[in-house]
């Protein structure tokens, strides 16, 4: 078996390998919860008022554990990443939709201010990070070419098999 760039760097524990997606699935999150400020007061942190910025940071330790849960209710850490297409981005999509309905319920319920717009950019960018987190693998392999062009062996054209 020809084993891929990845594949050699990835550790082999299935466990290991959701526990590290969880890590940089937290990162992504916090990252976007971030960006939802950052790009709402034009990109400069100065402008981020005090009292939005407390808000989310307050807010940001339930939102990652809420996400995850959600991540796992939706089955992100349980699906086979290499052959991943349309069905497990629209996956994606729903659960960071449904995560940033959580987010807007709980921070109404406990009354943490922050601009509207802050959810919006909030989900577009948790749903891109996660397109792109759960994606690399085959953008890696594309870019690769590991994945269509075998390194070993001889090219076989089978004719007649139907």
């Amino acid at each position: 078996m020809n084993n891929t760039l990845l594949e050699k760097y990835l550790p082999k524990s299935k466990r290991v390998r959701m526990l590290i997606l969880m890590a940089i699935d937290a990162a992504a999150i916090c990252l976007a919860s971030f960006l939802g400020l950052f790009v709402r007061f034009d990109m400069n942190t100065a402008r981020i008022p005090a009292e939005y910025a407390q808000a989310s940071e307050k807010y940001l330790p339930l939102y990652v554990a809420a996400t995850i849960i959600i991540f796992l209710l939706f089955k992100m850490y349980a699906t086979m990443w290499s052959v991943a297409g349309i069905r497990e981005v629209l996956y994606i999509i729903a659960a960071c939709a449904t995560s940033s309905v959580i987010q807007i319920t709980g921070m109404m319920f406990l009354e943490h201010k922050v601009p509207r717009s802050y959810y919006l950019i909030s989900f577009a960018a948790l749903t891109g990070m996660e397109i792109v987190i759960r994606l690399s693998y085959r953008i890696v392999e594309v870019l690769t070419n590991n994945r269509f062009i075998r390194k070993t062996g001889k090219h076989v054209m089978i004719i007649g098999a139907g």
